[in-house]
């Protein structure tokens, strides 16, 4: 799940306290990480981060030096904004398997932040379904 930083059309994915690289690189090449939360409000109303159903996207994995691991493509399939104490485990299927509860996402979003996101913080949900083989 993570965030360096964002470009258009890019999904950028690290380990951080839930989830290794081992761990986010089987889970792109078997097509199971398919949602992730993003803080803020990400949609097509951001000027520049945002996402939009049916934009393609580039899922970029770095190892924690910020060396790039591993390349997908997929195709944005929702965008939903919620506030993180809103998220319930359902908002959460097709995360990596960690995230539960919106208590692990704030956890996630806090270590990437480097600060305490507030429960009542704007999160966006990005949906996506894989293009092509991603072995």
């Amino acid at each position: 799940m993570a965030i360096l930083q964002n470009a258009q059309g890019e999904l950028w994915f690290r380990p951080n306290p839930r989830v290794t690289l081992s761990e986010l690189q089987r889970l792109v090449r078997q097509r199971a990480l398919r949602r992730t939360p993003r803080l803020g409000i990400r949609n097509a109303t951001h000027p520049s981060k945002g996402y939009t159903p049916g934009q393609p996207v580039t899922l970029r994995i770095y190892d924690s030096r910020g060396e790039q691991q591993h390349v997908a493509h997929a195709t944005v399939t929702d965008v939903i904004v919620r506030r993180l104490n809103e998220i319930a485990p359902a908002d959460l299927a097709g995360c990596e398997p960690t995230l539960r509860t919106w208590h692990d996402v704030e956890t996630v979003l806090s270590y990437f932040e480097g600060r305490n996101v507030p429960p009542d913080a704007p999160v966006t949900l990005v949906s996506f379904d894989y293009r092509e083989n991603c072995t």
